[in-house]
């Protein structure tokens, strides 16, 4: 009888480290299939990361010379010829704080503004892709018309935008234009 009883534990035992392992592989395989791959264009920072690969995907543009800014969250580069930040600046703290901050900063030698436009509107469709070419046409209008520092001009209901036009001397660049994405997550 105690045989008996022996062989119905072990066999029980099997079988449930056997069903465990099962599970497990198939939870990883949903999970590999779900998440894309991306190439690793900034391996500190997983969002901002995501962004580059998307807006290479989805512009006409190469992000060249990326270099890790002076915190784990910042990329420098150039896009179009602009000097580009890209900031992962969600917060675990505060809830309602933009997840990326992308300043497009002009040359002080010469006027780069519709480069920084081009970069402005192909950064727009690839966080927003529901935006449509007007809304984002209205934006780029709004920008060039300003003859002075400009705050918050809405792009639909997840980007604002800051804009320093060129001319305007400031201290380290001439002119800028930043942009506030709210809403955009890993995938």
């Amino acid at each position: 009888m105690k045989k008996i009883l022996v062989i119905i534990m072990t066999l029980t035992m099997v079988f449930c480290f056997c069903a465990c392992g099962d599970a497990e592989e198939t939870d990883d395989a949903v999970d590999e299939t779900t998440a894309p791959e991306y190439t690793s264009y900034f391996e500190s920072d997983e969002l901002v990361n995501q962004f580059i690969n998307e807006f290479i995907e989805n512009s006409d543009y190469d992000v060249e010379d990326i270099e890790k800014g002076n915190i784990r969250t910042k990329c420098f580069c150039y896009i179009n010829e602009c000097y580009t930040e890209i900031v992962n600046t969600s917060s675990d703290f505060e809830e309602d704080a933009p997840t990326l901050s992308i300043t497009i900063n002009g040359d002080n030698e010469k006027d780069l503004t519709d480069n920084m436009l081009d970069v402005m509107s192909a950064i727009c469709k690839t966080v927003d892709p529901t935006l449509s070419d007007d809304t984002i046409n209205d934006s780029i209008e709004e920008v060039k018309a300003s003859q002075y520092m400009v705050d918050g001009i809405e792009v639909g209901d997840n980007i604002t935008i800051d804009y320093l036009p060129y001319g305007i001397d400031t201290t380290y660049y001439k002119h800028w234009l930043e942009m506030h994405i709210s809403n955009y997550n890993l995938k």
